[in-house]
């Protein structure tokens, strides 16, 4: 379907929003059981190769509250960490830039809190 739409004289846009993955060194959640890693990487292939736009979740580097959550815990698939000021992964944040649509060069200039 995604292969008709932008085939058309006017391609059709296509927004992806709220796709995440777990910020660890592998960017795989627990035991990769849920094969986090391949689903993120093959995704950011996808929409490169597709020209998609994207919206990443979430941003934030710390939880609010919520009935499996804890207010200012790790928020353990934030791009930033938990003082808001750094990456939380470079290796996710590395895959995040290489997509379409995010501005090349731009970097987090790492300003970690007491």
């Amino acid at each position: 379907m995604i292969r008709r739409l932008n085939r058309q004289a006017a391609p059709t846009p296509i927004w992806l929003g709220e796709f995440g993955t777990c910020h660890t060194a592998q960017l795989q959640c627990g035991d990769n059981h849920d094969h986090s890693h391949e689903w993120i990487v093959n995704l950011a292939s996808y929409l490169s190769t597709n020209r998609f736009s994207w919206g990443y979740w979430p941003l934030n580097g710390t939880q609010s509250r919520g009935i499996t959550r804890v207010d200012g815990d790790e928020e353990s698939f934030g791009v930033l960490d938990t003082t808001w000021g750094c990456s939380a992964q470079p290796a996710l944040t590395a895959l995040l830039r290489h997509l379409p649509g995010a501005t090349p060069g731009t970097d987090l200039h790492c300003v970690p809190r007491p």
